[in-house]
């Protein structure tokens, strides 16, 4: 979850318990599942949204560009992750 604060800062909340059982569906170490949920608040701070199909073409594929990135430099194997 994401909470905006102000204009310039905003928090990320995350359940690591339920990021555990994420990425576990999705095939990720728990801890890249954090990493993606980081990524994915992040954006929503940025004013990108994923309610609609529109919003969701925009942000995943920017999403998913940001996480293969981390991991490229962190030795993982590139990954394309869906919708939750």
């Amino acid at each position: 979850m994401s909470f905006r604060i102000s204009r310039d800062s905003g928090e990320i909340i995350i359940s690591a318990e339920t990021a555990a059982k994420n990425g576990s569906a999705y095939g990720l170490m728990t801890e890249y599942e954090i990493i993606y949920l980081i990524i994915h608040g992040y954006l929503h701070l940025k004013n990108y949204g994923d309610y609609t199909e529109k919003e969701r073409k925009i942000m995943f594929p920017r999403q998913n560009r940001m996480f293969n990135r981390i991991l490229k430099k962190t030795g993982g194997t590139p990954y394309e992750h869906g919708e939750k």
